[in-house]
């Protein structure tokens, strides 16, 4: 029944049928009623009680738990092929679009000979992408797990937390970036380049995870997997 619940029955034998799980009304602004009864199709065929245990699917606070079995039919849906030309397309378009900053570097080539901003590029880069991927993963996980729900207010809820978090990380490390490139400068060339590197090193770790906790979102909002916002960072 399609309704204020959903009640599931999956029948083990002949002779008896399972305990009827309730699951959770589902949000009706996120799922319509085709919508539930697509999942309750893709999910029931030759299922037994042993393959899908439906706890309180599709909510917001549960968990599928699927056996082996079930996840090895599901795993056989997608080839190789098809999983490696989706990856391919996403990660020849991040290519392509990488060319942009190289145009931005070759645009102040005279600017960074004169600094000690290369010396330190790799620093700056690889603490954006460590934020950024952390707070990717985060997003992704919560929204396989239905943790989060694909819905604005999640969206914005989890945006106001990286804040939060973007700037308590952003600021230690920001602290121990500005030791270690004054440690390495020692001094020469004045504070400035410190304070220059230390501010990129505290926009680009806040800035990062901003971004890599909206993406998951974003991609989902447009119909592509969550998966590709990884190597967006």
């Amino acid at each position: 029944r399609l309704g204020d619940s959903v009640f599931v029955g999956v029948c083990g034998s002949p002779n008896a049928c399972t305990h009827l799980e309730t699951i959770e009304q589902l949000q009706q602004e996120l799922y319509t009623e085709r919508q539930k009864r697509r999942m309750l199709e893709e999910l029931l065929p030759s299922a037994t009680l042993q393959e899908v245990d439906y706890d309180v699917p599709l909510s917001t606070s549960s968990k599928v738990h699927r056996s082996p079995q079930w996840a090895k039919r599901f795993l056989s849906k997608h080839t190789i092929t098809g999983i490696a030309a989706r990856r391919a397309s996403v990660l020849i378009i991040l290519l392509l679009l990488q060319s942009i900053s190289s145009s931005v570097l070759n645009r102040y080539e005279n600017l960074i000979h004169n600094s000690i901003i290369p010396l330190f590029l790799t620093m700056l880069v690889g603490a954006g992408g460590n934020a950024g991927n952390q707070a990717t993963v985060r997003s992704i996980t919560g929204l396989v797990s239905g943790e989060y729900r694909p819905m604005k207010a999640d969206f914005v809820r989890v945006v106001r937390r990286e804040i939060t978090v973007g700037l308590i990380c952003a600021t230690l490390l920001t602290l121990i970036g500005f030791l270690r490139v004054y440690v390495f400068t020692a001094g020469s060339g004045g504070m400035l380049p410190v304070y220059a590197v230390s501010c990129s090193l505290f926009l680009i770790v806040l800035v990062s995870a901003l971004i890599g906790s909206a993406l998951p979102f974003l991609f989902t909002f447009v119909g592509m997997d969550s998966e590709h916002a990884g190597p967006a960072i």
